[in-house]
């Protein structure tokens, strides 16, 4: 995958195990966080956009392919905010009483 630094494609590549090339945000003051959260929890590896502009990514395809894969992270951010809300209501519930 080929993108820009953001929660949804971050994140979304991570759940998934996609590898992704990455182009940076200079503007934007959360991207260093969420890269180093990527390379955490997934594999990526930063492209100049003189690189894409030339199509010269073979190189940067394969040391991201060359990167250690690691296992998709579990996507149960729903069953967690049922948990948190379920857990809030029912202590409103038991201080009502």
């Amino acid at each position: 995958m080929l993108g820009k630094p953001g929660y949804g494609l971050f994140t979304e590549a991570a759940v998934n195990a996609v590898p992704l090339l990455y182009l940076r945000r200079v503007d934007w003051l959360e991207e260093r966080y969420l890269i180093a959260w990527l390379q955490r929890h997934g594999c990526c590896l930063e492209v100049s956009s003189e690189a894409i502009e030339r199509g010269a990514l073979v190189a940067a395809l394969r040391a991201l392919w060359a990167q250690s894969s690691r296992p998709p992270l579990p996507s149960n951010g729903a069953q967690q905010v049922v948990k948190i809300v379920a857990t809030m209501l029912a202590d409103k519930q038991n201080s009502a009483t």
